[in-house]
């Protein structure tokens, strides 16, 4: 009696967690690739005419952020020497600081201009797809903060 009992309960815990794990897995958004070009074309039904226009735009994109990012790493190795030193040098740490917020600042620029550029090229109806993806991506790219 006691191992049907006991195996009753395995079941249902076992049949409570797939429920749940399945559950959670279908409930996720789909994944929101905006700088997949195929993917945008795809999902936003674009024209060759549109396609063109944003692979371009995108090209573009691409060689500004890389070149934020190179900044980016510039200024991180720089502050990583900074730091590995015995006396740092605050102001020199802090300027290190500086420009890395400060490319971190130029790709979201950068990122907010493109999004407005490929706007641009889109039908209204595409607009409108193209703000719910952008929302989309902006709400779930990045984990909640752990406290």
């Amino acid at each position: 009696m006691k191992t049907i009992v006991l195996s009753v309960a395995l079941a249902a815990v076992v049949a409570a967690g797939i429920s749940f794990g399945t559950a959670r897995w279908l409930a996720r958004p789909p994944v929101v690739n905006l700088h997949d070009n195929g993917w945008l074309q795809r999902e936003l039904k674009l024209s060759p005419e549109q396609s063109a226009q944003v692979v371009t735009l995108a090209a573009d994109y691409r060689a500004a952020v890389n070149q934020s990012c190179a900044k980016h790493c510039d200024a991180r190795f720089t502050l990583s020497e900074e730091l590995a030193k015995t006396e740092v040098d605050l102001p020199a740490a802090e300027a290190a600081v500086g420009k890395m917020c400060a490319a971190a600042n130029a790709v979201e620029r950068t990122t907010l201009e493109h999004i407005l550029r490929v706007r641009e090229v889109l039908t209204p109806d595409q607009r409108t797809r193209y703000a719910a993806l952008i929302n989309q991506q902006l709400c779930t790219m990045y984990p909640a903060a752990q406290p």
